[in-house]
């Protein structure tokens, strides 16, 4: 089991930007090397996309409270979430993720702007079902970036913790994966992102058929427990006091607080909206 200290996790940082649309980014083109001795590899994408025309995705977005209820700002969020069997919508084999859960950082408090690592389930290029850990970040109007991970542990049934968290390096953000919830394993490290705080949060997010109807999204249903952030200069970790919906794009899921620190994802077809 790995030990980590604060602030510095001395892991070595990856470069490779390129252009996403969200978890847009498919066709495999390099497979890079192991990391820790369960995990297989990194996986970069090139500017070929794999995908159905007519889909898109949405997400459902929760941020965690502070003591005193409002948004917790976060130098890091970190959070159990489940893994099952989804059967997926809308997506082609070495396409687009056709579902997923991440812990994250709305960098800035700002639309648009985010870090996040979490797993998806997707149609890898063998044409299975498989699932990918994933880091990515994002800035508004600049090229974004993600990196998916094949990890053994991976599997329907399952549950791990997911963290991202800022390094010393102003404005450069970690994600981290806690096999089982024990053995922490190294995701990457981002470029300045320019910011150095941000909201934390858990998402939920799937992939269907274009149109306003329920019936036309994909899965979503998973748990996100033990949800936690840290402040400023890595203090805590700090339990969520409760919970809190930002934004929500599903016309099929909404997000269903279980305690001050857990949440499940249902369904409930009123349309999208918190």
């Amino acid at each position: 089991m790995m030990i980590r200290f604060r602030p510095v996790r001395q892991a070595p940082a990856r470069s490779g930007a390129r252009k996403p649309g969200a978890r847009h980014m498919t066709r495999l083109t390099a497979v890079g090397a192991v990391i820790c001795a369960m995990l297989a590899a990194s996986i970069s994408f090139g500017a070929s996309p794999a995908r159905a025309a007519t889909c898109e995705e949405n997400g459902v977005f929760w941020s965690m409270k502070d003591s005193s209820g409002a948004r917790a700002t976060a130098w890091g969020a970190v959070q159990e979430i489940t893994l099952n069997s989804q059967t997926l919508k809308c997506v082609v084999a070495g396409g687009d993720a056709g579902t997923g859960h991440t812990s994250r950082i709305l960098l800035g408090g700002v639309a648009g702007n985010w870090v996040e690592a979490g797993a998806m389930q997707k149609i890898c290029s063998s044409g299975s079902y498989c699932q990918r850990a994933f880091f990515e970040w994002n800035i508004a109007g600049v090229p974004g970036h993600q990196t998916q991970f094949a990890f053994g542990c991976l599997n329907p049934g399952t549950r791990h913790t997911w963290e991202v968290i800022r390094e010393s390096a102003g404005g450069t953000w970690s994600g981290w994966l806690a096999c089982y919830t024990t053995t922490w394993n190294f995701l990457e490290t981002s470029t300045n992102l320019g910011y150095n705080q941000g909201f934390a949060e858990g998402e939920g997010f799937e992939r269907g058929d274009v149109g306003n109807d329920w019936s036309l999204e994909g899965p979503m249903q998973e748990t996100h427990s033990n949800m936690q952030w840290y402040g400023t200069s890595w203090a805590g970790p700090f339990a969520a006091n409760g919970l809190l919906c930002r934004a929500d794009d599903s016309y099929r899921w909404d997000g269903s607080q279980l305690g001050s620190t857990s949440m499940t994802f249902v369904e409930n077809h009123r349309g999208p909206g918190c």
